[in-house]
């Protein structure tokens, strides 16, 4: 979405700050492994996916191992979320390991569940054996001007598709660089929600 598609009433430095808000503002529950999340009200009245899903990763890693990053997540929504009512995240431990801890979190709002995702998380390099795989094909440098905004504020840059292979399919049809600008700490875990 460019600058000139935005309705005149959309203010993006709200959106931004909403969204560190939603990342950012997880406070401990009363019991163990419970975190309640905050829901700016003026989100809308369906929310975004992506906003549960970037604070249950939040919420999450609260919980992860020392050392230890995000490597999988697998959710599961369950019926939608409404803008200016807290979310509840319910975080079990189910295996913490030397190389592995794996999570398994619950989402609620109003009482009812919203969301469930399990989730593991391993060190950047463990024994010599890397968990990521490399690009195959070149990454392409970030533009110095974005397109336009994304969803919540974010500044967008649209690549294109990749170059297709030898027999006709892409890698990737959709890239696209995307950032909350502004500073937001050297917490990887914030970085990757």
């Amino acid at each position: 979405m460019t600058a000139e598609d935005q309705p005149e009433e959309w203010d993006v430095e709200a959106e931004r700050s909403n969204m560190f808000r939603l990342l950012s503002e997880i406070v401990p529950g009363e019991s163990p492994g419970t975190y309640i999340g905050t829901v700016p009200p003026d989100h809308d009245e369906v929310m975004f996916g992506g906003c549960v899903i970037g604070q249950s990763i939040a919420a999450l890693t609260r919980t992860a191992p020392d050392g230890m990053r995000l490597h999988s997540f697998h959710g599961y929504f369950l019926r939608p979320t409404t803008g200016g009512k807290p979310m509840t995240h319910v975080v079990d431990t189910i295996r913490d390991g030397r190389a592995y801890a794996q999570r398994r979190s619950t989402v609620s709002q109003g009482g009812k569940e919203v969301f469930t995702t399990m989730a593991s998380f391993t060190s950047d390099n463990h024994d010599g054996y890397v968990y990521d795989l490399p690009h195959t094909s070149d990454v392409p440098p970030v533009p110095t001007q974005p397109d336009g905004f994304g969803v919540a504020g974010f500044e967008a840059s649209f690549l294109g598709p990749t170059e297709p292979r030898g027999d006709g399919t892409y890698e990737s049809t959709e890239r696209k660089w995307f950032r909350l600008p502004g500073e937001i700490g050297d917490d990887v875990h914030l970085h990757t929600a």
